[in-house]
């Protein structure tokens, strides 16, 4: 291989390698910081939703959220429960 060849050969490899380093401390820098701040969850109520179970199923869903249920049919099985609407 001619020395030009092989410098050209090194220095993509080191640009390749180079590239593989900031990526991964980049990753690394991504999760520490999703670690150390939970995401925000949002979302809203529609109007038949609030005449419906008013501000106490606002907060019954809150409550159920945090529990951590995330199935929509389970959360207002989670809801009805708790506000004995069954």
């Amino acid at each position: 291989m001619k020395p030009t060849k092989r410098l050209l050969v090194c220095l993509a490899w080191l640009l390749v390698a180079g590239y593989g380093i900031y990526t991964t401390v980049r990753i690394r820098q991504l999760e520490a910081r999703l670690r150390h701040s939970p995401p925000q969850l949002s979302y809203a109520f529609d109007d038949s939703f609030m005449r419906y179970f008013g501000q106490r199923g606002v907060e019954a869903v809150d409550g159920a959220v945090g529990r951590g249920v995330t199935d929509p049919d389970q959360l207002m099985r989670e809801v009805t429960r708790e506000l004995k609407l069954q």
